[in-house]
Formats: structure tokens, C-alpha cells, sequence
């Protein structure tokens, strides 16, 4: 059977060839989103790997609550230091940042930005509280939107030693470098970049380095025998179709295609309304309008 890879720049499957026949493990997923959508630690779970999911937008903790019962979700944003923040969440974007550069590109796209307060925790907060005494992470994920070098500033790297790092590491969907502001300090704790995928870099502990290393010398190929899970879900809906049944979401084949498919759908709709109101024709009509149509309907979609 193929490997059926969630993340969204095929990170699943490189992190599967690190620990493909290791049945057990750990990991971290800071700015953890959807729990199936472009999520990187899903085949893990699926196989009976646990660990820490952290989302500060109460939609999509509340979806991980549901659907990793044996993981720990935390809604928190993860920085320096503890407080509270005011985070800018655009519903179905994944885009939500304290950033004022990320903001403003999600804005500019036409997302539709609210304003929540969040309680904030550092790495090292989290991984004294949450990750079990002797347990090993075997990799941490850090995806927050343009916050990297605070989350990056706020862990004890010393202490606690992911196997595997990586780490979204452009500005929002494009190719720009954003990096320099952390890769310098994580390089001094005894990390070594390995690898970048066009979107994350990638790092090694050094006690790791030689174990792992090779794992990185190509990109995802063909030899890695895995689909996609939009793909794999088509093709059970294309199964069950054929069959003249529905899909079962007590299967989880079936529940996987599900919440693929429909989050699928959700997330066109949304993008594609987020185009219309980023154009000219919209803000025209909106101006001779008035606040009323895009307040009452359109947000209330985006």
C-alpha cells in the first residue's frame, strides 16, 4: 500500500523515510492547524505515535480536540515569553500572525481578519509541561506565520533536543528568504541545516547528524511510493461510488477521505471569495453599496 502523505510540501514523507520503521515516537507540532489538511503528523498518529499539537485559533484546536484524543492540543501561541497577545486569525487561511507583514499579505488577498486574544508559552514551557520526563521528540514542526525567531529565541535547546527541526521559513506564498533572523541562533545550539524544501528548512541535532543525514539527499520521489490525500481521497469516494454505498466515516479510510474532501470543498469557497473581494470589481461594489452587502453576507462566509 502507498504512503498517503498529508503535508502540504510532502514533509510527511521525508519525515517517514527518518523513522519508517520505528512504530512508536513522539513529536511537536507548533501552529498545528487542520488535524488532516496539510498536517505532517498524521500519518504518525495513524500508526500510534502521540505528541503536542499547539493551535491558538479556537476552530481548529477544537478540531484536533476532536480528532487526536490520545495527543495533548494546546490553544496557545508560542513566543519568548508568557502573556497575552492579540492574534490576527483569517478564518480558513491557516494565515493567522502577530506579524504585521503576514497580516497585511493575507488582508491584501482579501481574507477577512478578526482580532482574538491569546495566551502565549515558550518551547521550553511547553516541553517541561508536556512532554514526558525521559521521552525523546523525535521532531518539532514550527509553522506561525513570520513569529519563528521568537519561538526559536523562547526554547532551551540545551536541555531538550528534537532529533529533526523544521521550520516554515518564507514570507507568505512566495519564495522570499525569512530565515536570518533565527537559522544563526539555532546553528550556535547544535543544529545543522540539512535541507530546504522550497517553503521549510530543515535541521539535525548534531548527536543525530550521521544517523539521519541521508534521509535528505533527494527530494520526494517516486521511490518513496506515496499519493497525496486529496488523491487518495477521490479514490475512495470513487470506490464507494462504484460500489453504490456512501462513505463511512466509522471506517478511517473513509473518515479521512471525508474530512479531506470537505475541508477541500470549505477551503475552495473561501479562497475563491477571498479573490473576488481582493479585485477591483468587488471593492468598487462594495463602495457604491456600502458596508451592509460585505458585512452581512460575504464575511459572514470568509
Amino acid at each position: 500500500m502507498p504512503l498517503i502523505a498529508y503535508g502540504q510540501n510532502f514533509e510527511d514523507v521525508l519525515l517517514n523515510r527518518c523513522f519508517a520503521d520505528q512504530e512508536t515516537g513522539f513529536y511537536v507540532d507548533v501552529g498545528a492547524w487542520h488535524p488532516t489538511n496539510e498536517n505532517v503528523t498524521k500519518i504518525f498518529y495513524d500508526r500510534g505515535w502521540h505528541g503536542v499539537n499547539v493551535e491558538p485559533v479556537p476552530t481548529y484546536w477544537k478540531m484536533l480536540e476532536g480528532d487526536r484524543v490520545r495527543d495533548t492540543n494546546l490553544q496557545l501561541a508560542v513566543g519568548d515569553k508568557a502573556g497575552t497577545l492579540e492574534l490576527t486569525v483569517f478564518e480558513g487561511s491557516g494565515g493567522s500572525s502577530f506579524d504585521d507583514r503576514f497580516v497585511q499579505s493575507f488582508a491584501a488577498a482579501g481574507f477577512a481578519p478578526t482580532k482574538i486574544q491569546v495566551k502565549t508559552a515558550t518551547l521550553t514551557e511547553i516541553f517541561e509541561q508536556y512532554v514526558p520526563r525521559g521521552t525523546n521528540v523525535d521532531f518539532l514542526k514550527i509553522d506561525v506565520e513570520g513569529w519563528e525567531d521568537r519561538v526559536v529565541a523562547g526554547m532551551d535547546w540545551k536541555r531538550f533536543r528534537p532529533r529533526v527541526v523544521l521550520i516554515e521559513a518564507t514570507l507568505p506564498n512566495s519564495w522570499t528568504p525569512n530565515w536570518e533572523a533565527w537559522e544563526p541562533s539555532l546553528i550556535a545550539q547544535g543544529y545543522r541545516q540539512v535541507w530546504f524544501d522550497g517553503l521549510n528548512r530543515w535541521y539535525l541535532a548534531d548527536e543525530a547528524y550521521e544517523s539521519l543525514k541521508q534521509h535528505f539527499n533527494r527530494p520526494p520521489c517516486i521511490h518513496d511510493n506515496f499519493i497525496t490525500a486529496p488523491h487518495a481521497a477521490a479514490l475512495e469516494y470513487v470506490r464507494a461510488a462504484w460500489d453504490k454505498k456512501t462513505l463511512d466515516p466509522s471506517t478511517l479510510p473513509h473518515a479521512n477521505a471525508l474530512a479531506i474532501l470537505q475541508w477541500k470543498e470549505i477551503e475552495a469557497a473561501r479562497h475563491e471569495l477571498a479573490w473576488y473581494k481582493s479585485h477591483t470589481p468587488f471593492k468598487l461594489l462594495k463602495a457604491l453599496l456600502g458596508k451592509k452587502l460585505t458585512d452581512r453576507k460575504w464575511n459572514s462566509i470568509g
